[in-house]
This record gives C-alpha cells, structure tokens and sequence, in this order.
C-alpha cells in the first residue's frame, strides 16, 4: 500500500507530502497505481521550483519520495505554492477512492 504523509504549516497549507511504498495494484512496470502517484509526486518540486528554487527540498528514493516548501519571499508565491500542493492532495485523494486499498492518506 502506497502511504502519505500530509503535515500543514500554523496557517494549515500543506508544507510537506511524504511517500511511502508501493500500491501493490499490479506487477513493478504494469502498477498504474504506483505510476499516477509517482508522476504526480515528481510534478510537484517542478512545480514550485519555478517560484523560488531556494524554497523547495524533495527526496527520492524506490519507494519513498519527500517534498517539502518553506515560507517563499511574497505573498503571492505562498498562496501558488499552497494552491500547488492542495491540488497535489486534492488529486491523491480521488485517486484514494478509484484505488480503494491501495493509497492511505494520513493528515
């Protein structure tokens, strides 16, 4: 099962998504699970590099992929940022109910 972490800054955006392990949905290379999440995680620090590259950390490893944001020098750039990783969340989370037992999210 595909676990993910979501921990929220004082003002309850979205800081930081952690991923853990594999959906089991089918066999490694046929696991569209896996791939959904995978792309969608690689997307994000795409994403928000191109507001503030200082901003962003990501790690990756087989099975495990972290991303995380601090604060960003404007206004504006925070609310993108937030607004990227709700999205992000938002998209985890319809894929929670197509993939029933196969993705946790845990707030």
């Amino acid at each position: 099962m595909i676990k993910v972490l979501v921990k929220r800054n004082a003002e309850g955006n979205i800081h930081a998504l952690t991923v853990e392990g594999h959906s089991g949905y089918a066999e490694h290379g046929q696991d569209i699970v896996c791939a959904g999440v995978s792309a969608l995680m690689q997307m994000i620090p795409i994403a928000l590099s191109s507001l503030d590259k200082t901003a962003v950390e990501h790690m990756q490893e087989s099975g495990s992929f972290r991303v995380s944001v601090s604060k960003l020098p404007n206004n504006e750039a925070n609310m993108k940022a937030a607004f990227l990783m709700d999205s992000v969340l938002r998209t985890l989370l319809e894929m929670q109910k197509s993939y029933e037992g196969f993705i946790e999210i845990i707030e």
